[in-house]
């Protein structure tokens, strides 16, 4: 439990400070219904209640920020609160206790069950299957009593009668009312088959495993919004050994997206790695290298994301007050059907293709250890709005057509240096440090050609700013 760090006006009914209430539990069980069945059972949830002042933290300390300390009192003569016209609201106190509160109660549960089942003895050693279910459930209650504090500016007394004089720049409003509510789901399940297996100095293992996900946004604000989220998909990996000195994986998913038309809702997504533990060699005699060992991995992976939007592939047509047309003798206004959305049939997977070689090297028993990596990724396909279609072509800014048209490149390395002993005392201790250089760069956003070619993004840095 968390109590507020802002000072409250104790003649107010109602808590204006920041407040957090949070209880979490969970329970986990394990059965072992037969020798080679288990089941598993969790149960989990995290209840959170919450209040804070209506401005909220951005408006108070937006309020500490702007107003200077001298700028006027904190409250006049009679109690209210003080202000000036320039930046009207920004008194701090009035921000943290004049603006009502926001009572917050915020629920998550979630739950497991799953199932595992050895059939080493009856099918062949190392091998098993497994299913998993998951059921998990959010739901937000936020009820929003905000308002408008009023505020005078003081500007003396009056020379005559010896009373206060005030100049009103805005009153005081009453208490609002609101509620704002968020709802969602997700269910989760899987079903993999898995084998592992060492013979003498040869050890293998695979797995195959199938899952899908459905999430559903029970508070969804439109019904295009509101209709479930899936995706599902197969993934596969499978790895070999020798004496623990020579490593081979082999990884690959093949996943589909709701994001995409049929035709192009899947994508297959390999990869390989390799391994070599040079210090694990019958003739490695260095004494000073302890650990010496080399990777290498290359693989392709796909993003589905398209920027919050859905269906890009589907045209949205909608009526629009802004264009509109004239009909009748009075002329009357009637909104025109518009193309809000233009979509893209050929819509797709963004894929990028990555390579890393690493080394990982250890000195004197591993006190020192080094960890560096070299990686490249190349990226095409990324989604964007068309950059080359011309105003002239008639189409509204928001309709322009999307397509999978960026490239881009990033490469750079990544290092990690450690030291670790233990004293004769037994103190273990450790220093590590840690470095990380990247270089992007654009190959393709679709722009037409500007005039001077060194206003062109390509070749420079993503985000690269260009000083016009």
């Amino acid at each position: 439990m968390q109590t507020g760090i802002y000072k409250t006006d104790k003649s107010n009914p109602h808590n204006t400070n920041a407040k957090v209430s949070r209880y979490n539990y969970r329970s986990n069980v394990d059965i072992n219904l037969t020798r080679d069945l288990v089941v598993e059972l969790g149960v989990g949830g995290i209840i959170d209640d919450r209040n804070y002042p209506g401005a909220g933290a951005a408006g108070i300390f937006n309020g500490l920020r702007d107003t200077g300390p001298i700028a006027f009192p904190v409250t006049n003569p009679d109690g209210s609160i003080s202000g000036l016209p320039t930046y009207i609201g920004s008194n701090p106190w009035g921000q943290s206790t004049q603006t009502g509160y926001s009572d917050e109660h915020l629920t998550t549960i979630q739950s497991t069950a799953g199932l595992t089942w050895d059939l080493s003895r009856l099918v062949t050693k190392g091998l098993s299957v497994k299913g998993h279910f998951s059921f998990d459930f959010y739901h937000a209650n936020k009820a929003l009593r905000y308002k408008e504090f009023g505020i005078k500016q003081y500007i003396g007394k009056n020379e005559q009668t010896g009373e206060d004089q005030y100049i009103t720049h805005r009153d005081d409003k009453a208490m609002g009312y609101s509620i704002e509510q968020n709802s969602n789901r997700a269910i989760y399940m899987d079903f993999s088959v898995n084998y592992q297996r060492t013979f003498d100095k040869h050890s293998v293992a695979g797995m195959l495993l199938l899952n899908r996900r459905q999430y559903d946004n029970l508070s969804a604000g439109t019904s295009i919004m509101n209709l479930p989220y899936r995706s599902q998909g197969l993934a596969m990996r499978a790895t070999y050994d020798y004496a623990q000195r020579y490593f081979i994986e082999f990884n690959a998913g093949y996943n589909g997206s709701e994001n995409f038309p049929k035709g192009k809702r899947m994508g297959f997504f390999p990869a390989i790695s390799l391994g070599w533990l040079v210090s694990g060699e019958s003739f490695w005699k260095d004494n000073l290298v302890s650990n010496l060992k080399l990777r290498f991995s290359h693989g392709e992976v796909g993003n589905d994301q398209i920027g919050g939007d859905r269906f890009l592939y589907l045209t949205k047509m909608d009526q629009n007050w802004e264009q509109v047309y004239y009909f009748g003798q009075d002329q009357i206004r009637w909104p025109g059907i518009i193309e809000s959305k233009i979509g893209y049939n050929n819509v797709t997977w963004e894929t990028a293709v990555k390579t890393n070689l690493g080394l990982d090297l250890g000195l004197w028993k591993d006190r020192f250890s080094l960890q560096m990596d070299f990686f490249y990724e190349k990226r095409k396909g990324i989604l964007m709005q068309r950059q080359s279609v011309p105003t002239g072509a008639g189409f509204l800014a928001a309709s322009v057509l999307w397509g999978n048209l960026g490239k881009a490149e990033n490469k750079g390395f990544d290092a990690l240096l450690e030291f670790k002993d233990r004293t004769s005392s037994g103190l273990f201790y450790s220093l590590r440090g840690n470095v990380t250089f990247a270089r992007s760069k654009v190959l393709e956003n679709d722009k037409a050609d500007p005039l001077y070619s060194n206003l062109s993004e390509i070749g420079h840095p993503i985000g690269q700013p260009f000083g016009w």
